[in-house]
Formats: structure tokens, C-alpha cells, sequence
């Protein structure tokens, strides 16, 4: 009985850490919002662009660090993407913390897409017509950061976008 407990238990965990959340889902949805009202289309969520969003994520809230820099075999966006064999033409990557505590999904996903808009560089990504056809968002929930040890949640977000690199061949 233990065995089938311990068994369940790290299933539930594995898929929880490793799976997106509709908070992931809402932000990535206002972004490409935004971008509509903006005239561009909308990125296409992507399970492949995921995976280093949720990497990065999951760096800065073991870490508490936010930012686009880790000090790992991945120290930079485009190095996550290559540690996912995923072949690129261009990419981007925009990342937030924000204090969570008692505030809802809605209210931290408008959070952090307001940040992002009046941030130049990041809103320069989220409005970049010449851009990535593809992206994802992951958000983790961390108890650490800066100057806080264990006193409110905060949440760390990484978009993750990307065009992918096709080889195109013209047979005659």
C-alpha cells in the first residue's frame, strides 16, 4: 500500500510541476489580445516553446532571482531554446515577478501584461511584427525573493516565443 501511495503521490507531482496552468493559459491568451488590438495575429501556444519557459520559471523561483540570466548550462534565452533541440530563426523572451498574495489569476495576469506593456523592450517583443509564430508562458510561484524569505507568494513568469528554422527545399 505504501509503495502504490509513493507511486500516486510522485505521478501527481511530476504532472503538477510539469504541465501548463490556466494561469499560463490567461496570460499567454490577454498577450495575444493585445497584440490583436494592436493589428497582429496572435501567436500559436506551443508545447516545444513551454518547455524553456517553464525551465526559466522554474530557475527563478528556486532561485528568487528574476531575470533573463542563469547562472547554469543555460545562461541565456537562446541557450535554452538550443537545450530543447528546437532550431530557431528568431526568438524572444520577456520575464516578470510580481507579489501574488491574495490577489486572483485574473488580477496577476493583468499585472504582469501591464508591466510588460510599459516596459519598452518588452512591449517592443509583445508588439514585434517581424516575430515568432509560436510561444508560451509559464508561471511558478516561488516564497523567495530579494529581500523576502517565506513571507508572500510571488509569482515568475517567462514568455518564451519563437520562429522555428524550416529547411525548405525546391526540387525540379
Amino acid at each position: 500500500m505504501k509503495k502504490i501511495l509513493t507511486t500516486t503521490l510522485i505521478i501527481l507531482i511530476s504532472l503538477t510541476t510539469f504541465s501548463q496552468t490556466s494561469l499560463d493559459y490567461l496570460l499567454f491568451n490577454k498577450c495575444n489580445e493585445y497584440r490583436e488590438q494592436n493589428g497582429l495575429k496572435k501567436w500559436e501556444w506551443s508545447g516545444r516553446a513551454f518547455k524553456p519557459a517553464e525551465h526559466h520559471s522554474n530557475y527563478q523561483a528556486r532561485t528568487g532571482k528574476m531575470g533573463h540570466g542563469e547562472s547554469t548550462i543555460t545562461p541565456r534565452p537562446t541557450s535554452r531554446l538550443d537545450y530543447y533541440d528546437i532550431m530557431w530563426t528568431y526568438s524572444g523572451e520577456n520575464c516578470a515577478v510580481i507579489c501574488s498574495s491574495n490577489m486572483s489569476e485574473n488580477a496577476i495576469a493583468e499585472r504582469i501584461l501591464d508591466l510588460w506593456k510599459k516596459s519598452p523592450p518588452h512591449n517592443g517583443l509583445l508588439l514585434n511584427v517581424n516575430d515568432a509564430e509560436v510561444g508560451a508562458i509559464s508561471c511558478k510561484v516561488g516564497r523567495t525573493y530579494k529581500w523576502s524569505k517565506n513571507e508572500y507568494d510571488w509569482v515568475f513568469c517567462t514568455l518564451t516565443v519563437f520562429k522555428e528554422y524550416k529547411d525548405y527545399f525546391v526540387i525540379d
